[in-house]
């Protein structure tokens, strides 16, 4: 698509069943939906997709050359973006990551599907190497 929105056309079937786009230069980063859960990296032009990580992958950013992301009650992750040196940075619940300054803002919450709750436990900040855990709100 042209800058002005015109000489739209489809790129890749993936975006219809995608939560969470990132571009970046000419690669666009994605998680998929549906029967191939998944991070995904695919050029501009639709060639060369590629599978970074599976599973239920969420709240997607692409910083310099790493992506972090969750992957749903399994953690907070990140990994290169070539799909190496995949680190699990955290095991909790986490949702809602920005990253700034060095940092990954998150959520801690989940539903609670015993008592059908919400459980919300405030939100917190860890360097982007997973140290230094500090609560920031409750």
């Amino acid at each position: 698509m042209k800058m002005d929105g015109t000489e739209m056309k489809k790129i890749c079937d993936d975006f219809d069943y995608s939560l969470n786009i990132n571009v970046v230069e000419n690669m666009i980063y994605y998680s998929k939906e549906g029967a191939e859960y998944g991070l995904y990296k695919i050029d501009i032009n639709g060639k060369g997709r590629t599978l970074l990580d599976k599973g239920q992958v969420y709240y997607l950013n692409v910083i310099d050359d790493w992506i972090y992301y969750t992957i749903f009650n399994d953690g907070i992750y990140k990994i290169k973006t070539n799909g190496t040196q995949k680190t699990r940075l955290l095991s909790e619940k986490a949702s809602y990551l920005n990253i700034a300054n060095g940092c990954i803002y998150y959520n801690l919450s989940y539903y609670y599907y015993k008592s059908k709750q919400f459980i919300n436990e405030g939100a917190y900040k860890i360097k982007t190497d997973g140290s230094n855990k500090v609560k920031i709100v409750k």
